[in-house]
């Protein structure tokens, strides 16, 4: 059965006064299915300052659960959407993001003062501000969202360093740089790691120091050093999950992607392979892949060296298996 949502004051579900809070997240949730029912994922950091703030998100989202079990509605929360919610982990439901079943989000039907609400109406109520009309500029937005901060937001000091550390990792300056001149500052002649920690000293957010902590996983790994490697990956990981760190999608991709290249110098071809592909089978991977050139630069070259040796190893074993043939 259909679920009518007056938003006008006093709100109300079926006729009935509502909790606007809860109110508001399931409004934001349809919302998010209509405009984007393969990803119709709601994020924690879509709710800041939007109807809590960080002290009480927790409280909010329990009680909103709550209410939309008193209306019928099951909401899921977590990436894996083809999962059933009353099968999920109650226990990281706080965490997000959240999100409607088809079928659920079909039952809201918004109104303003008994007449069906369009978009602008619902906008209007969530104070959020409308898409872009434009493909591409849509595509932009999405990459933009999928990837956190653009380097051109302030805290020169942070994107001067971590950029510098970028550029001497293309080159394999790692350590230290090929060649110093007059006019080359200490963050440049002492390579990517001193560069990353430069970063990590004037990083004034969580999404900065995630990214140093990235980077300096995968200097780990291509100095051979797995171990440290593995474990600026698992730290990375739980700083995401824990501060619920924008660009999220962005880090969680490139996580991935530094553990495949980690299974890849372990030799271990099938986990390498199967982490790619569980990448790109699902959003949001699928569209980092196809937008962000850096992950699909990343995921393209790994796949190619993983066919490749697999090639070299099938190659080896045939000769191996000639040689025994014949002894």
């Amino acid at each position: 059965p259909a679920l009518h949502v007056e938003l006008t004051t006093p709100q109300t579900v079926d006729g009935r006064r509502a909790p606007f809070q809860s109110l508001w997240l399931l409004v934001r949730l349809a919302y998010a299915h209509r405009l984007s029912p393969e990803q119709p994922l709601v994020r924690l950091a879509d709710l800041r300052g939007a109807v809590s703030d960080a002290s009480t998100q927790r409280m909010m989202i329990s009680r909103a659960f709550r209410d939309w079990q008193n209306w019928g509605v099951q909401a899921g929360w977590g990436e894996q959407r083809d999962r059933e919610p009353r099968f999920l982990n109650a226990d990281k439901r706080s965490q997000g993001p959240f999100w409607l079943t088809p079928e659920d989000a079909a039952r809201v039907i918004c109104l303003v003062e008994g007449r069906i609400a369009d978009d602008t109406d619902v906008r209007a109520f969530l104070g959020i501000a409308a898409p872009e009309s434009s493909t591409d500029n849509s595509a932009e937005a999405n990459a933009s969202a999928l990837s956190g901060p653009a380097p051109g937001t302030p805290n020169p000091a942070f994107w001067h360093a971590f950029l510098t550390a970028r550029h001497a990792m293309r080159e394999g300056r790692l350590l230290h740089a090929l060649s110093t001149g007059t006019s080359t500052s200490d963050t440049e002649r002492g390579g990517a790691l001193l560069a990353l920690r430069h970063a990590g000293d004037a990083a004034d957010n969580d999404f900065q120091r995630a990214l140093v902590t990235l980077g300096e996983a995968m200097a780990a790994r291509r100095l051979g050093d797995s171990t440290r490697a593995s474990a600026l990956l698992s730290q990375l990981r739980a700083h995401r999950r824990q501060r619920h760190v924008l660009g999220n999608d962005y880090l969680a991709a490139m996580e991935r992607i530094v553990t495949a290249w980690c299974a890849y110098d372990r030799r271990d071809l099938d986990l390498a392979a199967g982490l790619l592909a569980r990448l790109a089978d699902a959003e949001p991977g699928r569209s980092l892949l196809r937008y962000h050139p850096q992950i699909r630069f990343e995921w393209n070259n790994l796949s190619a060296l993983i066919d490749r040796a697999r090639l070299l190893y099938a190659d080896a074993d045939g000769i191996a298996s000639d040689v025994r043939a014949q002894a």
